[in-house]
């Protein structure tokens, strides 16, 4: 699967358009993102609802992630590999199936239903 980005200048439009073309939302999701490069790496600062502010690193090499993520003082052994559910799990008692079927992701106050869940 190849991943393609585009550029939208109106996000209703947008969602406007998927629905005419007859595809259906799965879900809305909300997030806070800030971007650095630094050594060939995409340093990225990811804010979700929920769940602490994590950084992610996305590089050509595991030894270019290991020497960047020395050098921003993270300790390698203490990394985390997988998307924003393996952040999710360690926070919360859901599998991938169930965080994949949340409708929508909110920078509202926590649902009871996540509360529920959440992991001491």
């Amino acid at each position: 699967m190849k991943e393609v980005n585009i550029v939208v200048d109106d996000f209703d439009k947008t969602c406007q358009f998927l629905e005419a073309i007859g595809m259906v939302a799965k879900s809305y999701q909300e997030t806070k993102r800030e971007k650095w490069i630094y050594k060939g790496v995409e340093v990225t600062i990811d804010t979700w609802p929920w769940v602490p502010t994590f950084v992610e690193l996305e590089g050509p090499t595991e030894d270019v992630l290991k020497e960047v993520a020395s050098d921003l003082g993270f300790d390698w052994k203490n990394a985390m590999h997988g998307s924003v559910e393996t952040i999710y799990q360690m926070h919360y008692d859901f599998t991938d199936e169930e965080i994949d079927h949340w409708e929508s992701i909110t920078f509202i106050a926590p649902p009871d239903w996540l509360l529920a869940k959440k992991l001491k």
